[in-house]
């Protein structure tokens, strides 16, 4: 199935049609690829909503608040392996930001299901930390939002990380 979804998509980028894209990387694939200029408009951030005001409640003030977030059931965002990572690290708690409808999770000290997007900064803006291990992405927006909350990302050196993630500057890139 996952095979046959890819190959659709890829016959989607033969079609001659006005394309843009979020990502460097995926800008130079279809020049690399199909030989196509596609237009880039970077991916912004809506100040007003995403900054350290509001929160659920305030961070600890002796060790850390991991945040992690995705949907459960894509394997490719490996939010339970993530969940067992970060149970090993020293952290003061975990929460869970997702799309999946779940109410608990082990591991997990609070969990955020199917929450409204204009109720998320406030998640963001409660952690120290996002951990965002997954697989593939695009150019992913989590990590950015966590930073104009006041907090910072370590994540997997996926493909959309080099947008605007610099290892050990503003992130940790593993």
């Amino acid at each position: 199935k996952e095979e046959e979804y890819y190959n659709f998509c890829e016959l989607t980028y033969l079609l001659n049609l006005d394309t843009i894209t979020e990502a460097t990387w995926i800008q130079k694939y279809f020049k690399d690829n199909y030989d196509r200029d596609v237009h880039l408009v970077r991916n912004g951030i809506r100040k007003e909503n995403y900054n350290e005001e509001r929160v659920i409640e305030k961070r600890p003030e002796k060790g850390i608040r991991i945040l992690v977030e995705g949907n459960l059931d894509q394997w490719f965002k490996n939010i339970r392996r993530t969940i067992e990572i970060c149970n090993k690290s020293d952290c003061k708690d975990i929460w869970l930001l997702t799309s999946s409808k779940v109410d608990k999770i082990d591991g997990v000290s609070r969990v955020f299901s199917q929450v409204n997007v204009k109720d998320v900064a406030p998640i963001y803006s409660s952690c120290d930390v996002l951990v965002k291990l997954s697989y593939v992405e695009g150019m992913f927006g989590p990590p950015l939002e966590m930073f104009h909350c006041g907090g910072t990302a370590i994540v997997y050196n996926v493909s959309g990380c080099e947008e605007y993630m610099v290892n050990g500057v503003n992130s940790i890139i593993v």
